[in-house]
């Protein structure tokens, strides 16, 4: 062997060697030594303080590590009356939204296939047309950017004769699309079920059908199914859920789920870990393969994100850093199940928790796997110390204000909902930002022009960084991880100018129907005469019959929206019966438009013609203008 020959073959074996090395280093670094009783007693008292300060009645969590089943385990009771303790093996939990990373998984089956294109227009395979000029691609889909509105109604029922199938929900349901396809993320139970409507379509298989043949069997998912109700062999193992009211445990029903591939799903711990090892193992189980590998790893790599420094979407799963470790995730709920699984693909690691009740078990969900990060992989305290060199206390007044979620609903009355989950951006005097959000204050420090970190982050808070961005379309959005974007709203948009101009008018009409009985009192009771210029006439009986109108329409959507059903945590108009009374109370807007039109016209004329007394004018004048500035309200709120 000659010099060169020689150069070139030690040049090259120790390449191999160095390679080699590094491979066993990484693999050294982030290899995790997880005990399983450890783990256990760890999770024994994280879950524990949760039921007993939460009256959660039953919980389950099951963890996989380095391709086996490290610990699963039941919590409480699937049967309270009962006393049947949760089985991990044999309770089925509802898991929510979590249920989409099945059609997640189905669709990635049929790409490998070459029976669908992820790039290809939706409508060339449904059997109806989405409307609009910009086609909508299943990668749209799997990264929440088709640019729909979000649509609550009709997506959950309490009975089985009212639940329709996919195909009837989704030509029946239709969202408006406000955003352009592919430019921003908005959450879209609707486009799931989209998603899995074409599995049903180009398979030529119903849904669950699918599901059951080409991801639960291979996985040996023996205790899961979308079917509902359940089948006769696994019903009688759903846990019962509960939510604590009035002193007392409430058990609610079973929920339907018309929109199925969005969230119908019902499992066990156990079957859930096979489905998270078959993914952290690229679509191996045992002796089955589910998915490629090549295909599992675009699923799980990312796709897309407003930011590069805070983590998008991957196909379906959530990408979010927590401790400087790679997550891949997806939560669900209904109104009775609360359900998270987490995927740390570097770690060969997955957890799945889920709740039957309790409350609030969004923050409780978000905290136990925090809690778990925190144990075995804590973040860097130095690096995320809010007296680190890196974080700045300097930000821009343009980030101030309040922010809506872009996943809401633009076209009808569901969007008094979306009035509550909103963000809200403040200063602080030591020149930070404080972020209000999920029932969350997070104190930011900026790290770059846009890009803020929470100082907080190692004491438990969910969120690391988010960013904000000005867009010449939307305006200022803040990015917050995974498919939470929220828009910055306009002044007349807040929820104070909103709420201040529904408490005003509330009050003045309390006060002029307060007036006119003193009025009516005085006239017809004590018989004293009233001056001509003080009587009220027709501008006056306008504004009484609006006032009473405002006073009962507000008053009932109060209470429609107060009347909290105590099994399910939410108003009983939630599942779409609003009776008799709530068809009258939507009635109302119209009339008060008709009223307060009516009134604006009078009110002119009476300064034309001076015939009422300056005070007099001056009060219908302010009513007037007070009711104006309602209709604003009722009509941004979808109400007329």
């Amino acid at each position: 062997m000659n010099i060169k020959r020689k150069t070139k073959f030690i040049i090259i074996m120790s390449t191999l060697i160095f390679l080699l090395c590094g491979v066993f280093f990484s693999i050294q670094v982030l290899a995790v030594e997880l005990d399983r009783l450890e783990v256990e007693t760890f999770i024994d008292g994280v879950i524990s303080a949760q039921i007993n300060q939460n009256r959660i009645p039953g919980a389950v969590v099951s963890i996989v590590n380095e391709g086996e089943l490290l610990f699963s385990k039941g919590y409480g009771f699937s049967d309270l009356e009962a006393g049947i303790p949760v089985n991990s093996e044999t309770t089925l939990f509802r898991p929510g939204s979590v249920s989409k990373l099945f059609a997640w998984t189905a669709v990635m089956q049929l790409v490998e296939q070459g029976e669908i294109d992820l790039d290809e227009d939706i409508n060339n395979y449904l059997d109806f047309t989405i409307p609009g000029d910009q086609p909508i691609t299943l990668r749209n889909i799997m990264t929440h950017t088709p640019g729909f509105e979000d649509v609550g109604e009709g997506l959950f029922v309490l009975l089985e004769d009212d639940m329709l199938t996919l195909e009837q929900y989704l030509k029946r349901y239709l969202p408006a699309r406000v955003f352009p396809a592919g430019d921003v993320m908005a959450y879209s139970n609707y486009a799931t079920g989209l998603a899995g409507y074409i599995v049903e379509l180009v398979s030529g298989m119903d849904f669950e059908d699918y599901v059951e043949e080409n991801i639960f069997q291979p996985l040996n998912m023996n205790n899961s199914t979308f079917r509902q109700p359940l089948p006769d062999h696994l019903s009688e193992d759903l846990a019962r859920a509960y939510k604590y009211a009035g002193g007392q445990y409430h058990q609610g029903d079973f929920e339907y789920i018309s929109n199925n591939a969005a969230g119908a799903m019902s499992t066990t711990a156990n079957d859930i870990a096979n489905f998270m090892l078959a993914h952290l193992q690229l679509g191996s189980f045992e002796n089955n393969q589910i998915l490629q590998e090549e295909t599992a790893l675009e699923m799980h790599n990312y796709h897309f994100s407003h930011h590069p420094e805070i983590e998008g979407m991957a196909l379906g799963f959530a990408r979010d850093r927590i401790n400087g470790e790679q997550v891949i995730a997806h939560t669900g709920a209904t109104t009775l199940f609360y359900s998270g699984l987490y995927l740390l693909p570097e770690h060969e690691l997955g957890l799945f928790v889920s709740y039957s009740g309790g409350d609030p078990m969004q923050m409780q969900m978000n905290n136990f796997f925090k809690s778990f990060m925190n144990q075995y992989f804590p973040g860097d305290l130095n690096e995320l110390s809010g007296e680190n060199s890196n974080i700045i206390r300097e930000f821009n007044e343009a980030y101030i204000g309040e922010y809506h979620p872009t996943r809401r609903n633009f076209s009808s009355e569901e969007m008094i909902i979306y009035l509550f989950q909103r963000a809200n951006v403040e200063a602080t005097e030591e020149g930070f930002l404080r972020l209000n959000i999920y029932g969350d204050s997070l104190q930011l420090g900026k790290i770059e022009t846009g890009l803020f970190q929470n100082r907080n982050h190692h004491g438990g808070q969910f969120i690391d960084q988010v960013a904000f961005i000005e867009d010449e379309e939307l305006g200022m959005l803040l990015i917050t991880g995974g498919p939470g974007v929220f828009q910055k709203v306009e002044w007349h948009e807040s929820r104070i100018f909103l709420g201040g101009i529904t408490v005003l008018i509330l009050l003045l009409s309390i006060w002029m129907i307060i007036t006119s009985i003193r009025n009516f009192l005085v006239d017809k009771v004590f018989r004293v005469k009233l001056s001509r210029i003080d009587k009220r006439g027709i501008t006056g009986a306008l504004i009484l019959l609006a006032s009473i109108s405002i006073v009962v329409f507000i008053a009932g959507t109060v209470n429609m929206f107060s009347s909290i059903n105590p099994a399910y945590g939410v108003p009983d108009i939630f599942f779409g019966d609003i009776g008799d009374f709530g068809e009258i109370i939507y009635i109302l807007p119209y009339l008060i438009t008709g009223l307060i039109g009516l009134t604006l016209i009078f009110t002119l004329w009476s300064w034309v013609k001076g015939n009422k007394s300056f005070y007099r004018r001056l009060s219908y004048t302010i009513y007037t203008l007070a009711g104006l500035g309602f209709i604003w309200v009722m009509y941004y709120l979808n109400l007329i």
